[in-house]
């Protein structure tokens, strides 16, 4: 995704708002991998970096026409963000299973009974697993 956007962010015509989510992504990116001494914050920043670069692809897509793309050009960006998109699937379930498994039931459902219960408190997941069987 970041190829793609680069593209543009170094075309003239480009505006203010696409450089700005371009290039905080892209530097919180590289920041992400100068801190690799520590995994949580790399993977925090990492995550902040792809909410930029992500807004960055959406302003892009609903601006596009103005940049007056030659067909060829339109296939080309689409394919690329088709690629994208399905390439990102195993992280985006990767992130739903952590999010399940992380937050609790009783967030969702009365927040006071998970501070009374302390270890005893189920999970999204295990509360689906509990229906299930």
């Amino acid at each position: 995704m970041s190829v793609i956007l680069i593209v543009f962010y170094l075309k003239k015509t480009a505006d203010a708002n696409l450089n700005f989510l371009v290039a905080v992504g892209i530097g919180l990116y590289t920041f992400s991998n100068l801190v690799a001494f520590s995994p949580s914050l790399q993977g925090r920043t990492k995550t902040i970096a792809a909410t930029f670069l992500l807004a960055a692809a959406i302003h892009l897509q609903l601006n596009l026409k103005n940049y007056y793309l030659s067909a060829k050009s339109t296939r080309f960006l689409n394919l690329g963000l088709v690629l994208f998109l399905l390439s990102s699937i195993p992280i985006f379930l990767f992130y739903l299973s952590d999010i399940l498994f992380n937050i609790s039931f009783f967030i969702l459902l009365l927040p006071p009974i998970s501070w009374i219960l302390g270890d005893g408190d189920y999970s999204i997941r295990g509360v689906i697993g509990l229906l299930i069987d």
